[in-house]
């Protein structure tokens, strides 16, 4: 998820800093768009539920040992409880301190989300005048829009804005007495009324929240922001004159200094912070929207390119067994696996002896179980290799112990180094 995500922003980026005229504003918000989706769409789901549909009409059966490590999360299920390794309960402790930074910033954006509605609902009263309703009815026919959209007028010195996940969508606007003034804002806000972008901006909300750890995911709201507002002004000065586009222009100058409405994160003011007032007015101002097959092609390319990290991920593996377990079976530490054979079928493994040595050139000698059997006056002629050890157990299990070790050409002395891995086996294959 997260990867295709910011693999695609990414992308973006780079597309953006190069080819960034060749695209219109609508056109980079909607790659935007698919970047946040992607942080919390389950990518790597859709690939096991296309495969679990392939495999219901082919069906098929793989015959293949399973190999349990200890660096993977291992959590087993018995009739008598659970058990789980080491990494599995580290990286509970971790989700546990993700899950509760993640709690707390959420109760902080929502408390500021309350405030701030309270001081709105409190100052605001309905637009009652019978020029801003039509020419709201106007554009919401022009822009096929049908939802119950109401205007509200505050004293309040703030930016315009609209307000309403859940409920009918509201729009605030300062008191402005020039008609074309309040014809302009209405037509800003609509377009983010009919592009959703007050869902947009909640999932900007969650997104930034969920993966607060994660600079990038910062570095996509900003980009969001940004290019929600320069997406709108596109839309309103399609259909403008040059003069008109200079007085839309003054408009978004002149309310920037209305009050601080960009605090709240459920929002998209119609004049923004002072960092992207520039970049909006160039824009407008220079009247140059582009649209081209080749930027199709190209978003196309990026937002397939990105999604395919989701094919990498591998679900959850389920291991049912027959019968009654004697042993934990589930490996503890990094170091350790546990080998499972398909069907109980006995492969002769590469184990001829109980205690053995395994040269690096494969030469397998057997190694006396009492201890070396050196020769005090040996000059030893060392060779590297890993010392073995199996230990069958009364149910029929084994364990098999690996170290690093080295022997001596002349008398057969092992000398043994770090302890390398060990593997328990259900069955005993040896």
């Amino acid at each position: 998820m997260l990867l295709s995500s910011n693999s695609l922003l990414l992308l973006f980026i780079v597309i953006e800093h190069f080819m960034g005229d060749a695209f219109s504003q609508k056109n980079k918000y909607l790659i935007l768009k698919f970047a946040l989706f992607f942080s919390i769409l389950p990518l790597g789901s859709v690939k096991t539920l296309i495969f679990t549909v392939i495999n219901y009409y082919f069906p098929t059966v793989n015959m293949m040992d399973l190999s349990i490590s200890g660096k993977i999360q291992t959590f087993v299920v018995t009739p008598v409880g659970f058990s789980i390794n080491t990494t599995y309960r580290n990286n509970l402790i971790i989700l546990l301190v993700w899950f509760s930074i993640s709690v707390i910033m959420f109760i902080v954006c929502l408390r500021k989300q309350y405030i701030f509605r309270q001081r709105v609902l409190n100052t605001i009263q309905k637009s009652t005048a019978p020029e801003t309703l039509n020419m709201l009815k106007k554009h919401m026919r022009l822009l096929s829009i049908n939802k119950n959209i109401r205007i509200y007028v505050t004293n309040m010195e703030i930016s315009p804005f609209t307000m309403g996940l859940i409920d009918d969508p509201i729009i605030v606007m300062p008191t402005i007495s020039d008609l074309y003034k309040q014809e302009l804002i209405i037509q800003h806000e609509l377009y983010h009324i009919k592009g959703h972008d007050a869902f947009i901006k909640f999932l900007q909300v969650v997104v930034v929240r969920i993966f607060w750890f994660n600079p990038l995911v910062y570095l996509l709201d900003s980009y969001l922001n940004r290019f929600c507002e320069l997406a709108c002004d596109e839309s309103v000065t399609s259909t403008l004159s040059g003069n008109d586009r200079k007085k839309y222009a003054y408009l978004i100058v002149n309310l920037a200094s209305l009050g601080d409405s960009h605090i709240n994160p459920y929002i998209s003011p119609f004049s923004t912070n002072k960092n992207t007032i520039k970049e909006r007015i160039n824009y407008i101002l220079m009247r140059n929207s582009k649209k081209s097959q080749l930027t199709i092609l190209l978003t196309v390319g990026m937002v397939f390119i990105s999604s395919i990290p989701a094919l990498a991920y591998q679900s959850p593996k389920t291991l049912v067994f027959e019968g009654q377990l004697q042993n934990d079976y589930v490996p503890m530490n990094s170091n350790q696996s546990v080998t499972f054979k398909e069907f109980n079928t006995l492969v002769e493994l590469q184990m001829e002896y109980d205690t053995q040595f395994t040269d690096i050139d494969g030469h397998i000698y057997k190694v006396s179980p009492s201890g070396n059997d050196a020769k005090i006056n040996c000059q030893h002629d060392l060779v590297d290799g890993v010392y073995e050890k199996h230990t069958k157990n009364k149910d029929g299990s084994c364990v098999t112990k690996a170290y690093d070790a080295q022997r001596c050409r002349k008398c057969g002395t092992i000398v043994l180094g770090s302890f390398i891995s060990e593997t328990k086996y259900a069955n005993c294959p040896h």
